[in-house]
């Protein structure tokens, strides 16, 4: 049984690439292609859960899951 990217939510992890916020455009622009020396993934699915960016490099450690429009509103009131 696979909990990564269900086919579930398929559809939804491909409408929210396609409508990113200008904030995690200016982090994707950032983290991708390895900037980092890491790799990250957008809109990852975890169960039915799916996640704005995800740390391959760091899959056992829990803080690999950044959900970027939380942290927005959570500390900027946005």
């Amino acid at each position: 049984m696979t909990i990564y990217n269900k086919e579930s939510t398929k559809v939804k992890r491909r409408t929210l690439k396609k409508s990113m916020t200008p904030e995690e455009k200016i982090l994707w622009e950032t983290v991708r292609r390895d900037a980092l020396g890491v790799r990250f993934r957008r809109q990852f699915g975890i169960g039915e859960y799916i996640v704005d960016f995800y740390c391959v490099y760091f899959r056992n450690i829990p803080c690999r899951i950044l959900n970027l429009d939380y942290f927005c509103t959570r500390f900027w009131g946005e």
